[in-house]
């Protein structure tokens, strides 16, 4: 740009120079010196032209490197456009979706208000209820405090009864006993009754007649009613030799017309013959009981005789 300026101006000077030379050339010398003072003039406004010049090309640099400057920033402010185009462009992207978004929402908020006034139907409903949920539960506490006092009454029972129990269970432990010992006892009167009660009282034993002719087998005392069974295994005579009972009767036995029961005859006279090997069954009553081995033979005679009481 400077080099230009200057290249006109060197034309401008010489065409000038020429200009001044054709007319000293054809001139005469007044014009001659007319002209050399107005070239003179013209040369001094040539050098304040060139000095404008000069300040003109200072400035015109520095304009253009203003110009280059400003070239530079609206390269980067074009930059900073096309990246603010395309944010704008995003911008504009996100708010069609936040606009879509919106829209979405606000037809939630919709449906949320809808659901808003049935469901504070329902509060409502439920505020109402639990009123009288209120007066039930204050009504419900008034029975649970009578009945915790029942309980605390019945607690204080309880404790006393407790402290039966064991008085109790000792005497039930006892009477259990007693029980046991009564069904014992019932279950013993049972056979009794029954005449289910045998006791042994000779078993397979020799019995002799000495010089009188009889001989005692047994007496003893029975407590109950029964029968006395003499088994006879072997004799020396079975029909001449046999057995006699007496039976004197307790004072618990109820017999005002008889006080004993002799089998055959008291007085020893008589007795029952054997006959053969066998038994011989004789009732008898509470009382003593006396049985003898007898013979009519006037010879020692000898047997061999159990005899059981069944009761």
């Amino acid at each position: 740009m400077q080099v230009s300026t200057s290249a006109m101006v060197s034309v401008i000077v010489i065409a000038l120079l020429v200009a001044g030379l054709g007319g000293l050339y054809y001139a005469d010398s007044s014009t001659i010196s007319s002209q050399s003072s107005q070239i003179s003039g013209q040369s001094i406004q040539l050098i304040a032209a060139s000095s404008t010049i000069t300040n003109y090309q200072s400035s015109l640099t520095t304009m253009t490197s203003s110009i280059s400057s400003l070239q530079a920033q609206t390269s980067s402010q074009s930059a900073q456009i096309t990246q603010q185009v395309a944010q704008i462009s995003n911008d504009a992207a996100q708010i069609t979706n936040l606009t879509s978004t919106v829209a979405s929402l606000r037809a939630n908020v919709s449906s949320l208000q809808s659901q808003v006034t049935t469901e504070a139907a329902q509060v409502e409903l439920l505020t109402a209820q639990v009123a009288q949920d209120d007066k039930n539960i204050t009504a419900f506490q008034t029975q649970v405090n009578t009945l915790n006092a029942q309980i605390v009454s019945l607690n204080s029972q309880i404790t006393s009864l407790t402290g039966q129990i064991a008085p109790l269970n000792s005497q039930i432990s006892s009477d259990k006993s007693q029980i046991d010992a009564l069904q014992s006892q019932i279950a013993s009167l049972k056979l009794i009754t029954d005449l289910n009660s045998v006791t042994p009282l000779v078993t397979s034993q020799t019995f002799q007649t000495g010089a009188s002719g009889t001989v005692m087998i047994i007496s003893f005392t029975a407590q109950y009613a029964g029968y006395m069974s003499i088994v006879v295994t072997a004799s020396t005579d079975y029909q001449n030799d046999g057995v006699y009972l007496t039976n004197v009767f307790s004072s618990t036995v109820n017999s005002p017309t008889y006080s004993d029961i002799c089998s055959p005859s008291c007085d020893g006279s008589s007795f029952w013959p054997f006959g053969v090997a066998g038994t011989i069954v004789i009732p008898v009553a509470p009382g003593t009981v006396t049985i003898g081995f007898d013979t009519a033979n006037t010879s020692v005679q000898s047997a061999t005789i159990s005899v059981s009481y069944t009761y």
